[in-house]
């Protein structure tokens, strides 16, 4: 028989590393990233860095031209780079609840996705169309 897989206690992180509230992302849905500074002053800012790193910048470029933040299951944003629409083009999905996030970066056309460990976002109908129009 299988044994119960081993709990195993976690430290708690210090105070000043605390997570943010994601849950005020809810109120910017309908609101374009670059009025609401998404991708500037959010709770989601820290994450990206960390899950972007050096091609934040490119990303933050690649969404100049976006939609406004949506909601279907997850809150996402797509856009491209003004005048590039198909070659250089982003998508964020981030989930408010688990704080899990994926971005989908084109550059010169080849897709690169970056994904908060051991997430499960299930990606929305215009992220699908978008990656089949891509493919």
């Amino acid at each position: 028989a299988d044994k119960p897989a081993e709990k195993v206690a976690v430290p708690a992180a210090p105070v000043a590393a605390a997570p943010s509230d994601w849950s005020s992302l809810e109120g910017l849905v309908g609101k374009y990233p670059v009025d609401s500074k998404l991708f500037e002053d959010s709770p989601i800012v820290p994450g990206l860095k960390a899950l972007l790193g050096d091609r934040l910048e490119t990303f933050k470029i690649n969404t100049q031209t976006s939609g406004p933040l949506q909601k279907d299951g997850v809150l996402f944003v797509t856009g491209n780079k003004p005048h590039n629409g198909g070659s250089d083009q982003a998508y964020l999905m981030v989930d408010p609840a688990t704080q899990a996030m994926e971005v989908g970066l084109w550059e010169a056309g080849k897709l690169s996705v970056f994904t908060t460990p051991g997430a499960k976002l299930v990606k929305p109908k215009d992220i699908q169309t978008m990656l089949a129009n891509a493919s």
